[in-house]
């Protein structure tokens, strides 16, 4: 008895569907970069320092600005220093060992910065990386 053996065509592999989910992951990026970058308030100036660098990835962390007249704000969101406490024991019950990303303007008083520091060691933030500029800053040119 002979056995038939079937020839099976090799089936191409589809691209089309492959580059339409690399474009949407292409925008999706796009979109949550704008998002993360947006959170940061302009008027902040940020102090000079020999070493430093800004953050890889800022999206996964609660970016605090201290203006100078010391007014705190997230996410361009103004509040005092009772709001600022009651704001990150609420978000970092909710998201343990976030991390936090302070700018503080080169006008505001240490007292305020350590008071801010206290508040978010207090809340529980695992992390505190205090923005500085590294580099000829902007507002001597």
């Amino acid at each position: 008895m002979k056995y038939r053996y079937r020839v099976e065509a090799e089936v191409p592999f589809p691209l089309a569907p492959m580059i339409d989910l690399t474009f949407l992951l292409l925008i999706f990026f796009m979109v949550t970069s704008r998002i993360s970058q947006e959170t940061v308030q302009e008027t902040v100036r940020l102090p000079l320092a020999s070493v430093g660098h800004i953050p890889v990835d800022a999206s996964h962390r609660d970016v605090i600005d201290v203006c100078e007249g010391g007014k705190v704000s997230i996410a361009k969101k103004m509040m005092d220093r009772g709001g600022l406490e009651k704001y990150l024991q609420s978000h970092l019950k909710s998201i343990p060992h976030r991390k936090i990303y302070l700018r503080a303007d080169v006008g505001t008083p240490a007292r305020i910065i350590k008071e801010i520091v206290t508040i978010a060691t207090e809340a529980g933030a695992s992390q505190m990386v205090i923005g500085v500029y590294s580099g000829i800053p902007l507002y001597q040119q």
